[in-house]
């Protein structure tokens, strides 16, 4: 009998422990979404911005230049990438130069990756 009581008292201070842990995981994860959420709506503006200045650059009428063509069957695409100085993630600019290369594949075959912002199989 007094086995089986230490047993349950056991089980019962490990199930405390893995409340506890549990907690400060979940603490940790707020913590983490808050912090991004606050990085997301800081860079607002400046993604706002530079979309404008490159839709003006594409649609201002007086570029009449063959690359802002659109083509009927395009056999190759360029991306243009506008990066930072400096990466606020080491992983960032890497990023940056690896998914335009697979951009410009989904571009020409016409299937666009849900990632792909600039599609040029768009119609």
């Amino acid at each position: 009998m007094g086995a089986q009581i230490r047993e349950l008292r056991r089980r019962i201070k490990s199930a405390g422990a893995i409340k506890k842990i549990t907690k400060a995981q979940e603490l940790i994860a707020t913590s983490r979404i808050a912090k991004a959420q606050a990085r997301v709506v800081a860079a607002r503006p400046y993604a706002t911005e530079i979309t404008n200045v490159l839709t003006a650059l594409a649609d201002d009428a007086a570029l009449d230049h063959p690359l802002l063509v659109e083509r009927p069957e395009p056999k190759r695409a360029g991306v243009l990438i506008v990066s930072s100085d400096r990466a606020s993630v080491a992983d960032t600019t890497p990023t940056c130069f690896v998914l335009p290369r697979s951009c410009t594949r989904c571009c020409v075959s016409r299937a666009r990756p849900r990632w792909c912002t600039s599609w040029a199989g768009r119609r």
